[in-house]
């Protein structure tokens, strides 16, 4: 670690909603990080259950530690305000109910330059935070990515999260980003597409799995079920197509994984819908079917795939089971 990166101070921030059941955990990994030089923000969003009185031990306890309590405005407002209140030269959010290795500072700082992102594998096996890595095991497991391979970061499900990505607080504060807050899913990939485009253009993966992610987080896509949940999509893949082009890297190899990605998150929404119509038989998410199985979308997302050679046998299948609702549904 160079002499003048040290003691630079990172920011920690942690948006806390009712998260009593695994908070202690998750203050415990941030408070035991080798790395010293971090300040721990537990924003409170209106929790109505233990959590604000948990944090509030850990601020006496720690002085490190500072909690905000505020009334409950979702987790992009208190990300938000995070950054705000943040002192550190540089910004790591971690969820409530997740945890991070005890190295993760000490290997980000180690790690960055300022020509690179950094961004950390994530887990879901406790065990790995107990893993010990020396400087080899670092150097062996990074990986540089150019942005011209973005969507092949985009596709292994490296640019979505906040939590494993290191934050220039220069770049943010500059240049006002912000989480978008009139979003109900997806605000985490509008941010980093708008960081992305400030920030350096090489990537620095470090594989290692020093992110701890909780398997049942129910911000994920397939648990989630929002009535826009559809329009939500356009509006995530048409910035995302609006990042490719700005950046010139709109190009073959790009937009034929954006293309292939595109026509499984349409279907996986449709697959969605269905689940909530057999539970709940609701009108007015049958309506919404019918109106995004006619949208124009699917034909040209269709007809992009077919100019890449996508649409194999399981899109072929999947096509058959989305004439048979267009069918089915006509009447509603």
């Amino acid at each position: 670690m160079s002499k003048n990166r040290e003691k630079e101070l990172v920011s920690v921030i942690i948006p806390v909603y009712n998260a009593e059941r695994y908070i202690r955990s998750c203050i415990a990994s941030v408070l035991r990080q080798s790395y010293l030089f971090f300040e721990l923000l537990l924003i409170d969003d209106g929790s109505t259950d233990d959590s604000g009185n948990i944090c509030e031990e850990y601020a006496k306890r720690d002085k490190r530690v500072q909690v905000i309590h505020r009334e409950n405005q979702g987790v992009s407002a208190t990300r938000n305000l995070g950054i705000e209140k943040a002192n550190g030269r540089f910004l790591v959010f971690v969820d409530a109910d997740d945890q991070i290795h005890k190295d993760l500072l000490k290997i980000y700082m180690q790690a960055y330059t300022s020509n690179q992102v950094l961004l950390c594998g994530i887990s879901n096996d406790l065990i790995d935070l107990e893993k010990e890595y020396t400087k080899e095991d670092i150097e062996n497991k990074s990986i540089l990515w150019k942005k011209e391979n973005f969507m092949e970061l985009f596709a292994k499900d490296y640019v979505n999260s906040p939590w494993n990505k290191l934050y220039d607080a220069n770049i943010i504060q500059k240049n006002h980003i912000r989480y978008p807050q009139n979003l109900s899913l997806g605000e985490d990939l509008l941010f980093n597409l708008t960081y992305f485009q400030y920030a350096p253009t090489e990537y620095k993966l470090i594989t290692l799995p020093l992110y701890y992610y909780q398997d049942d987080h129910t911000d994920s896509l397939s648990n989630s079920f929002r009535l826009d949940l559809f329009e939500i999509q356009l509006t995530l893949f048409g910035r995302l197509e609006q990042f490719l082009k700005t950046e010139d890297i709109w190009e073959e190899k790009n937009q034929t994984t954006y293309y292939r990605i595109y026509w499984d998150r349409l279907y996986l929404t449709t697959q969605i819908y269905q689940k909530r119509i057999k539970e709940y038989h609701e009108p007015e998410v049958i309506k919404k079917v019918t109106r995004m199985l006619s949208h124009k979308i699917w034909r040209e997302v269709e007809q992009k795939c077919r100019e890449y050679a996508l649409m194999n046998w399981k899109r072929r299948l999947k096509k058959s089971h989305l004439y048979f609702l267009k069918k089915f549904y006509k009447d509603y």
